[in-house]
């Protein structure tokens, strides 16, 4: 029976004590996952290895783009689920044949693998893991074929409520050659006739399976809800996401009109580290802070990486309660939006915090500025009026939909927090000289005001303006 992964000891799921994702990232990934597709592979000497084989197969073509499928509600849960299995007519309409989704990847291990990376004292897998492992009975048990062909996972996998309901693309495993040359050979592929399996090989301790989000997953969290963006009020316990942000907005004003922004703010700040890399020291982030017209808070918009919340317990660094054992934030998470985090996609957050404005918010920043603490050097680079004639706060979401909508990808190089929060200060202003913060980040900048406001390209059914 498994246990809730919302009331596990903090020790097991240890990659939150980093403080932030991209910290953790960097410590036990060492780079970026890389492009869509890549992943990586555990490298121990014991692990995903096969012997005397001769040569890789053939990689499988690249997925093409598909149309974003009517909304179906996928299952809601805070725990590992497998072995129920759907009728092929319901995993027909869960999965939506197409081209175009998200790829997951996740390590599948033998039930008798008991490696302490990854295993509890119990031998149980530790749940919520930044790539998802799972027992080789758990997985294969929850796969079902449906009508045209295709086998796809309908449990929640390794406590992941936004891991379900997924298109089996392929099984690989790390193989070594009778030279003994190391190379990944496909096992099975989606479209084969024989049903995918653990391999029956005493040596083999785990294969890695390339999954696939159903074709909305590429525009949106959840199917008819497009737009990799979501709103957080704390005082209404209220988070939305997606275009829906416009229709939960206009229920909280009931019927009153939105507020109007009036004053932007340019913030940057490094985060804090006990001991600081040559590289640590040229890593900014940066958001924009928000004063409204007769509202007594402010709201933080940041771009950042997508599932970096969802993906690592709700510890967001605007909020008091951050290092409690179950932040509000992530109590206010639907399903969806609990996965792993995606360091080349990107999502855009609004935050309402609980600062009344700049002053009460600068104090936020000292009191947690330190190297033990969440930021160094937290810094307004820029403070002007918002000069918008449309400056709602309806307004303001439209944008972010729009701008996450015309590109959802991030780069370390060139499509950032820091080139976000520039676009985004200069269309609030008019000021059309402000720049991403970091000189490193200038040199590829290229100003994107017609991602605000504009529609993206495969947006012909987009929402109404608010």
């Amino acid at each position: 029976m498994h246990r809730s992964t919302d009331e596990l000891d903090d020790d097991e799921q240890e990659y939150l004590s980093h403080g932030h994702p991209a910290l953790y990232h960097a410590a036990a990934l060492g780079a970026e996952m890389g492009e869509e597709g890549q992943g990586w592979y555990d490298d121990s000497d014991d692990h995903l290895i096969l012997d005397g084989e001769d040569s890789p197969a053939d990689e499988a073509p690249a997925a093409e783009s598909a149309a974003v499928e009517p909304k179906i509600d996928r299952k809601e849960s805070t725990a590992s689920y497998y072995g129920s299995l759907c009728s092929p007519e319901q995993v027909s309409q869960l999965v939506p044949a197409g081209a175009g989704g998200l790829i997951w990847h996740a390590q599948i291990v033998a039930d008798a693998y008991t490696s302490t990376k990854i295993c509890r004292a119990d031998g149980t897998i530790k749940p919520r893991r930044p790539l998802p492992h799972a027992r080789a009975s758990d997985f294969f048990s929850s796969l079902t074929w449906t009508a045209d062909g295709r086998c796809c996972f309908t449990g929640v996998l390794n406590g992941w409520p936004g891991l379900t309901n997924l298109e089996l693309v392929s099984i690989t495993a790390k193989a070594r050659s009778r030279l003994g040359r190391t190379y990944i050979k496909r096992l099975w592929n989606s479209g084969d006739k024989a049903a995918p399996a653990f391999p029956a090989n005493s040596k083999l301790t785990g294969v890695r399976v390339t999954l696939r989000a159903p074709p909305w997953s590429a525009v949106g969290f959840a199917a008819g809800v497009p737009g990799f963006a979501f709103w957080y009020d704390p005082r209404a316990e209220l988070l939305a996401y997606g275009t829906n942000m416009l229709d939960a907005l206009s229920a909280s004003l009931k019927g009153a009109p939105p507020p109007r922004m009036a004053r932007a703010h340019l913030l940057a700040h490094r985060y804090a580290k006990e001991h600081e890399s040559a590289k640590d020291k040229l890593v900014w982030h940066c958001a924009v802070v928000i004063e409204w017209v007769g509202r007594e808070h402010v709201t933080l918009v940041e771009l950042a990486w997508w599932g970096g919340l969802g993906g690592y317990g709700g510890k967001s660094n605007w909020y008091a309660d951050k290092d409690a054992r179950r932040p509000a934030l992530y109590s206010a998470m639907p399903p969806a939006l609990k996965a792993p985090w995606r360091s080349n996609l990107s999502e855009i957050r609004i935050f309402d915090l609980a600062a009344r404005d700049l002053r009460e918010f600068k104090e936020f920043l000292t009191a947690h500025t330190g190297p033990t603490k969440r930021f160094f050097e937290p810094t307004i680079a820029a403070s002007a009026d918002v000069r918008l004639s449309y400056a709602s706060a309806a307004d303001l979401m439209r944008y972010c939909l729009n701008y996450v909508r015309n590109d959802t990808h991030y780069s370390e190089q060139a499509r950032n927090c820091q080139t976000f929060a520039a676009d985004l200060f200069a269309l609030l202003t008019g000021q059309h000289s402000a720049e991403p913060f970091s000189a490193v980040n200038r040199i590829m900048y290229k100003r994107h005001l017609d991602w605000f406001l504009c529609d993206p390209p495969d947006s012909a059914a987009a929402a109404p303006p608010a």
